[in-house]
């Protein structure tokens, strides 16, 4: 039975590790010891990282965990230099074969230009960095409006019940934001649903597209223009 524990680390992000009763694959570890902690609580052998982008936060426990599992470390060919300890490198179309599942990459610049995402069609898992947020999407630290409003559609355009595993806690932040900018949608219940679960103390992640399609107002948005100008309002918002 293959199953994905969600590792809190630093401020506000998650590590993933997708796992059965003896393997494991970790997703973006930006730090080692909890995720350390886990593989060695449950005994599970590390055979894979998978790598979304560069930031610090997503690959800070690389290297300490290399020194206690051989494992390859994967990340996109863009970023190939600028994560030194990766060993295979992929580009959109590729694919990988782990846990008796396949995961399709999908090239989602637009936070980064080297971000990509790991896709499972047969569990409709995205797991997707920080390019998408449950009611929100990713600073444009590098690409382009245009490049961002791209990579969500081809989110948008994956099966409507696919679970997004994105790595921040913003969801409260990203709902105050929404609620401020679209006044006419109810959101009264995904408020209360969402508002329980951070007071109960579990993660928003996943988050599902469906779900998303209904309020992302980054989703939403028709066009590139019409994205562009909610991206601005969002980098303004101080709520």
């Amino acid at each position: 039975m293959l199953e994905v524990s969600i590792i809190p680390i630093l401020n506000d992000n998650y590590v993933f590790i997708i796992h059965n009763q003896t393997q494991a694959v970790v997703v973006d570890p930006g730090d080692p010891t909890p995720v350390l902690d886990f593989l060695r609580s449950k005994k599970l052998n590390l055979v894979a990282i998978f790598i979304t982008h560069h930031h610090p936060d997503h690959i800070g426990g690389i290297a300490s965990i290399l020194q206690n599992y051989n494992a390859p470390v994967y990340c996109s060919l863009y970023d190939k230099k600028r994560i030194p300890q990766a060993t295979r490198h992929l580009k959109e179309g590729d694919s990988l074969e782990y846990l008796d599942t396949t995961f399709d990459v999908l090239d989602i610049k637009g936070h980064t230009l080297g971000h990509i995402a790991y896709y499972s069609e047969a569990n409709h898992w995205l797991f997707s960095g920080d390019t998408v947020f449950s009611l929100g999407c990713g600073r444009l630290f590098e690409g382009s409006h245009q490049e961002m409003w791209d990579s969500l559609q081809k989110i948008k355009n994956l099966p409507k019940d696919t679970l997004i595993y994105f790595t921040h806690e913003y969801t409260l932040t990203n709902l105050k934001f929404c609620k401020s900018l679209d006044t006419q949608t109810n959101w009264t219940q995904i408020e209360s649903d969402l508002t329980k679960k951070r007071t109960d103390g579990f993660p928003t992640t996943p988050t599902k597209l469906d779900l998303e399609l209904q309020y992302n107002l980054f989703l939403k948005a028709n066009t590139p223009e019409d994205f562009k100008i909610v991206r601005q309002r969002k980098d303004q918002f101080n709520g």
